[in-house]
């Protein structure tokens, strides 16, 4: 469940690369085959590779565990990480102010302990433990 949640968060964050970069290119109306250009192929191609990924893992969860514990683990797991790939890669909270950083970091541990409760929980009712 957790390796469906990182590479569906890497799906998002490189699809949100690709798009910013085909706009920019529809900007400048420059198509050179350039190294630039190679990263976005890569980027698409990383992309395809995610996304079988996750879904072979996703499915995978359902497999070892009840539909509550994959879904909630995935609600706040792929979101989880796209944030924090989109602060730290893409820059997208260089304009927050400095308190929001901790309160962050405090709504996402509040959110995964939730799963992880949930995840506890479901296991001493007899069904198996989560699964990655």
């Amino acid at each position: 469940m957790l390796l469906g949640g990182v590479y569906s968060a890497f799906v998002a964050t490189l699809g949100k690369t690709v798009i910013l970069r085909v706009q920019t290119l529809l900007q400048q109306k420059q198509f050179a085959l350039d190294l630039d250009n190679l990263l976005t192929l890569g980027c698409l191609i990383g992309i395809v590779v995610a996304g079988g990924l996750s879904t072979w893992f996703v499915q995978l969860a359902h497999v070892h565990n009840r539909p509550e514990s994959v879904v909630a683990g995935l609600t706040v797991i792929d979101p989880g990480v796209a944030v924090v790939l989109g602060i730290t890669i893409l820059g997208e909270a260089a304009g927050a102010p400095l308190w929001a950083i901790p309160a962050f970091i405090v709504a996402g541990a509040v959110a995964v302990s939730g799963v992880f409760a949930l995840a506890r929980a479901q296991q001493t009712e007899g069904t198996p433990g989560p699964v990655a």
